[in-house]
């Protein structure tokens, strides 16, 4: 989007980079997913991670939930408010719970909340494995943590 470009109602917040679409045309189309994944990969890499390439939208969704799942007591969301971070649909009844209003107290709980990466200790072991081994793994006391693109899992078990 250029400097004096503004954005309206009909226009969208993260419109297309696409150069093959005139101008007008990138400020009236979304984001693609293509892009987005671009973004995140550029990010990664010049964050110096080592495998930037597993990075996913995916992966960030599924790291922002189990942030969420993991706060402690005093902090700790409630399902609905964890559902509504997610993005999720709420049915018709919760609805009205989510009202404008509630912006204030739902900026008070996320700002309570401490993210901390989870980082693997002594104490903690953590392997790749087939996905199809999955549940013999859990069986034995392993913990899920994530799926990579090719397919494989990470799982770790505290010692």
């Amino acid at each position: 989007m250029c400097e004096n470009e503004e954005i309206n109602d009909e226009g969208f917040l993260f419109p297309s980079a696409y150069r093959r679409y005139s101008k007008k045309k990138r400020g009236r189309t979304p984001i693609s997913m293509r892009e987005i994944q671009q973004v995140i990969h550029d990010a990664a890499k010049n964050a110096g991670l080592k495998h930037w390439k597993y990075i996913t939208p995916q992966s960030l969704r599924k790291t922002f939930n189990n942030n969420l799942r993991d706060q402690k007591e005093n902090s700790r969301l409630d399902k609905a408010d964890q559902e509504f971070f997610m993005g999720h649909l709420l049915p018709g009844a919760q609805e009205h719970y989510f009202v404008r209003e509630m912006v204030e107290d739902l900026r008070e709980k996320f700002a309570k909340m401490k993210f901390k990466p989870r980082m693997p200790s002594d104490e903690c072991k953590q392997k790749i494995i087939n996905l199809c081994e999955l549940d013999d793994y859990i069986k034995k006391g392993w913990r899920y943590i994530n799926h990579l693109p090719d397919g494989t899992v990470i799982i770790e078990k505290l010692e």
